[in-house]
């Protein structure tokens, strides 16, 4: 699929999803509007915000589309009232966007262009910097561990010497920038809602590539994010009860005997370490939600 070669640019769809985050999601406009990429349709879902964003939203940028779920769905399924939006508007790809991000401005172009090199590339995802500082690698994709956390983002915290330049096949792609095949969406399916938010962008990859789709890293694309944006950070109690419980869902889904053996010594080296480190910070809610949420992870089938 080259987009120079006289015929239309695939149809793109940027679909930012909001939940009470006007100020950060202005800003990824702002930034979204400086891609080069010329067949971009920028779509904001608002999770049934409170902090006056649709209003905002209008006001700022009145030619973006904008859907109001009226509630808050979670990271999956209201990016799913995207994706499907995005699915009956004829799109040729869906870039899922956090709204604490931004962008080079030939991000898109880039992540479309690898994509056009090999059809069976169902998700592209670029390299993406932490906020601060912004040198700093946040993901060069993802690997599955299947021990510790389950997953792992590759060069996370690394200063960024060139180390992930190479483009390269990976297990998945934060959910907070990946460029999705229309293809990939018909025969996959969108987000699993079961994780409401976490490990989704996983599994979503996962089932991807059982089905013989490509999950391409693209280091020539690059974007910003801040994170942790929509759960207060990374300590929160509900971040840590969700990352738990998901992390749980997703090792029953995928993991042999022998993962599973790795992944409980892991948690029971883990866990005493995490209380004793994380308590002398003064997170000790954030511990407990997250051991409640590996619990109710084995408690419940779904």
């Amino acid at each position: 699929m080259n987009t120079n070669n006289g015929h239309a640019p695939p149809r793109v769809v940027a679909l930012i999803l909001n939940w009470n985050g006007r100020s950060d999601t202005l800003a990824c406009l702002r930034s979204l509007q400086q891609q080069t990429y010329p067949a971009l349709i920028p779509l904001v879902v608002d999770n049934g915000s409170q902090d006056g964003s649709v209003a905002a939203i209008r006001a700022d940028f009145p030619a973006v589309h904008l859907i109001e779920t009226g509630a808050n769905l979670g990271f999956c399924a209201g990016n799913n009232v995207g994706m499907t939006w995005a699915l009956a508007q004829g799109a040729d790809f869906v870039l899922l966007l956090n709204n604490d991000t931004w962008f080079d401005p030939a991000m898109t172009q880039e992540l479309v262009a690898e994509a056009g090199r090999d059809p069976q590339i169902g998700l592209a995802g670029p390299k993406i910097y932490q906020a601060k500082p912004p040198t700093v690698l946040w993901s060069a994709g993802g690997r599955v561990t299947f021990w510790g956390n389950v997953t792992a983002m590759r060069g996370f915290g690394q200063a960024d010497r060139g180390q992930y330049d190479s483009a390269a096949d990976v297990d998945y792609l934060p959910g907070c920038g990946i460029l999705a095949r229309r293809q990939l969406l018909e025969t996959v399916g969108l987000l699993d809602p079961a994780y409401f938010a976490y490990y989704e962008d996983a599994d979503w990859a996962m089932r991807a590539r059982q089905a013989g789709w490509i999950v391409r890293y693209v280091p020539s694309a690059r974007m910003w994010h801040k994170g942790g944006a929509s759960t207060g950070g990374f300590y929160n109690p509900r971040e840590k009860y969700l990352s738990g419980v998901n992390a749980v869902r997703f090792m029953r889904r995928y993991a042999h005997a022998g993962q599973w053996v790795l992944y409980l010594i892991s948690l029971a080296a883990g866990i005493p370490w995490l209380i004793i480190r994380e308590s002398a910070r003064g997170r000790s809610a954030a511990v407990r939600a997250k051991i409640r949420g590996l619990i109710d992870g084995f408690r419940y089938k779904s």
